[in-house]
């Protein structure tokens, strides 16, 4: 009921509307301090009580700045008629606050709603803004698909759906096709029930970014839609930064913060835009306060663990904040934590350590972007330590990468552990060409933010078979475009570069220059 009451009040001119999720850490607290937090003025407090088909509803608006209550009613009713409720509830705030609701969006098809389907929907938003874990990311999609089975014209919980198993993706937890499918579906199913439903435009829009990496489509599609829709800024913000424009996306995910400031997802995502624009120390109270307010999800530790590093080359720092995540048991089965942990210990010069972390497990590691081969990652803690049989596992990742290379050739990240395999194997022109192949299947042009990982890879290859003048070239075009992939501190500390130590130009990149 919260969020419904928030949707029709965010219909208001002239009203800023606090999110569900930025509120839902505050029960309890003193009003003024719920103010002060959230930087408003009128709070609306309530409670639901429910006995079967009866439910008894407060509430009561507060003015934290005159003082006193404006206004407060209570209501006992049917359950199914919840919904005249809550709009009583929005009619008489826009009365308080003198504002004028703003003419509906041409949806067409809106029905009645069932009131069980309404409650597993209810439920289902609440698994869904608790976390970004894989478990509550599956009991979210338990409670929408409960809802549409016992609705299935309930468009909006068809969005919910296909929205939960895009993130189900995106995260890294389930990367199958039919996963994809599934969110294509119940988008399309719900826009085939609401043609014009503002929050299945948005959906589609985020796949656009997301899935198909088409930002022009993204960005035309939410031009066309009214700029207070529920994550309309914070989209904005996340194309604006895979096109490079990092100013851009840090003014739109700081707007999408200001309704919702209590969302650790949106403090990551400040903290990424900082880090890349090498604005380290507001990056790091970014990514602190993503921990303090909620349960984030693994990124915001390893992108504060990796932004110590690109700021101090403080191994010991990163080592401590992984460590924190580790703590939390929601976060310890993360795809990609084995191999993060392995970055760190390896830049640390504990090779033995990072081998603990990648010496078990599946052929390959999932991430957010691409899988990673296990057996190059063993081959390159092994080679660190000075051990022969680093060789073997090189060559068992090159012919395991070019396995899958005859199934999906146009993937850049197999293609980059092909040319790391083959670097570390000595076959020269095969690794630079394989290197070459990854940055053309996903240049900056195309995802300024990612893409630099892989111009960095490329730098490493080079180093690795002795391209001396050719990795410093990269690296100097790599080192003049905002990024979070390179360093000064990370080239001081990796000792992949050790080949070019010495090398005046290379001395420059260390010191800044």
């Amino acid at each position: 009921m919260h969020e419904e009451v928030l949707t029709q009040v965010s219909t208001l001119d002239a009203v800023r509307v606090i999110s569900q999720a930025s509120v839902a850490g505050l029960q309890g607290l003193p009003l003024d301090e719920v103010a002060s937090e959230l930087g408003v003025r009128f709070i609306l407090e309530g409670s639901v009580r429910r006995l079967e088909d009866q439910v008894r509803i407060t509430a009561r608006l507060t003015d934290t700045v005159g003082g006193g209550q404006v206004w407060a009613a209570s209501y006992q009713e049917l359950w199914e008629d919840l919904f005249s409720v809550q709009r009583d509830i929005a009619d008489r705030i826009a009365r308080s606050l003198d504002a004028q609701f703003r003419p509906d969006p041409e949806v067409v098809g809106t029905h009645s709603l069932d009131s069980e389907a309404y409650d597993f929907f209810l439920r289902g938003r609440a698994y869904e803004v608790r976390s970004r874990t894989e478990s509550d990311l599956r009991l979210a999609i338990e409670m929408y698909e409960q809802a549409v089975q016992v609705d299935p014209d309930y468009a909006l919980a068809f969005v919910r759906l296909g929205v939960t198993f895009r993130r189900l993706y995106w995260f890294g937890f389930d990367r199958s096709d039919e996963t994809l499918e599934a969110a294509r579906d119940a988008v399309d199913q719900a826009l085939s029930l609401q043609p014009g439903l503002p929050e299945a435009i948005v959906a589609q829009a985020w796949y656009d970014y997301q899935i198909e990496r088409d930002f022009d489509e993204a960005l035309r599609k939410l031009d066309n839609l009214d700029p207070s829709t529920e994550f309309e800024p914070e989209l904005r913000g996340a194309i604006y930064r895979r096109q490079g424009d990092f100013d851009r996306a840090v003014e739109s995910f700081s707007r999408a913060f200001d309704r919702n400031p209590r969302s650790p997802g949106l403090a990551l995502d400040l903290g990424n835009s900082f880090s890349v624009l090498g604005r380290f120390a507001e990056a790091n109270r970014s990514f602190q306060r993503a921990q303090e307010i909620g349960i984030p999800g693994w990124g915001a530790y390893w992108w504060q663990a990796w932004n110590y590093i690109l700021w101090r080359g403080d191994v010991d720092a990163a080592r401590a904040v992984l460590r924190a995540a580790d703590a939390n048991p929601s976060l310890t089965d993360w795809p990609s934590r084995d191999l993060d942990w392995f970055t760190i210990e390896m830049l640390s010069g504990n090779p033995r350590e990072a081998l603990r972390f990648v010496e078990q497990g599946e052929e390959w590691i999932p991430g957010q972007y691409g899988d990673t081969s296990r057996e190059l990652l063993v081959g390159m803690a092994l080679h660190r330590m000075g051990d022969g049989r680093s060789r073997d596992y090189f060559l068992t990742a090159r012919d395991r990468v070019r396995s899958r290379l005859l199934d999906d050739a146009e993937d850049p990240y197999l293609h980059r552990d092909l040319a790391l395999s083959l670097a570390w194997l000595g076959d020269r022109a095969e690794a630079l060409e394989a290197a070459d192949r990854a940055t053309e299947l996903l240049p900056r042009s195309r995802d300024a933010l990612v893409a630099p990982d892989l111009v960095r890879t490329k730098a490493e290859v080079q180093s690795i078979v002795g391209d001396v003048e050719g990795a410093l070239g990269t690296l100097a075009d790599l080192m003049t475009r905002p990024n979070r992939s390179i360093s000064p501190e990370l080239l001081r500390l990796d000792p992949v570069w050790d080949p070019l130590r010495g090398h005046p130009r290379f001395s420059r990149f260390v010191d800044g220059g």
